[in-house]
């Protein structure tokens, strides 16, 4: 509702509870109906973004002759699942490529990565029982929380924390730390990914006792 009203507010038509059935023209779509919506309205648009999302790039695979199916069937653990439900031992998968639970965002992307590196390492060294999600990641908790930052604009943005929602100038500035924490990390900067894992474990802990 808060990215509704604030779209509206700067003149955004915003259409709920429909799919488009046909965006003739690809990109550039210079006529009027050029994007059909499933009710038959005819939309005229001078350009269309496809901004839906996409399936992974997945099918079906063998290995050691095992049929692996799309997307790719996972255990709490990670472990890929094979065509009888059995988790295949050296074989994991993490990200949108696999049916792992929970919402698909950023933070629980980064956790299923985090889950899926601690359990190769204790295969790789036999480091123990394997960690399961979401509990061995999500300091005990039975579900990951729903923590999610959206940019409306420059300096406006919502946050969600489970039932929580708030927009404005404070998760804009959370928007800008955070993707700077990110690049920093993927630059293998070891202070800042520190520090990432840090607020990344403080957030899991305090969405733990929000509704």
């Amino acid at each position: 509702r808060l990215a509704t009203a604030w779209l509206e507010k700067y003149g955004v038509c915003v259409i709920t509870n429909a799919r488009v059935r046909d965006a003739a023209g690809g990109g550039r779509a210079i006529r009027d109906g050029a994007v059909t919506l499933d009710d038959g309205r005819r939309i005229k648009a001078d350009i269309v973004y496809t901004c839906l999302g996409a399936p992974p790039c997945t099918s079906n695979f063998t290995i050691r002759g095992v049929t692996v199916g799309s997307p790719i069937a996972v255990a709490d653990t990670g472990q890929v699942l094979d065509d009888k439900h059995k988790p295949i031992p050296n074989l994991f998968a993490a990200g949108d490529v696999c049916s792992s639970a929970g919402e698909k965002n950023a933070l629980n992307a980064d956790l299923n990565a985090a889950l899926c590196a601690r359990n190769v390492q204790r295969t790789l060294f036999n480091g123990g029982a394997l960690a399961r999600w979401p509990a061995d990641i999500c300091h005990g908790s039975r579900k990951s929380p729903d923590v999610v930052v959206v940019s409306l604009y420059k300096w406006c943005a919502i946050m969600q924390v489970n039932s929580i929602v708030f927009s404005g100038l404070l998760p804009a500035l959370m928007k800008v730390v955070i993707e700077f924490m990110q690049i920093r990390t993927a630059k293998e900067d070891i202070v800042i990914t520190y520090l990432w894992s840090v607020a990344e474990a403080l957030t899991i802990f305090v969405a733990s006792y929000i509704p």
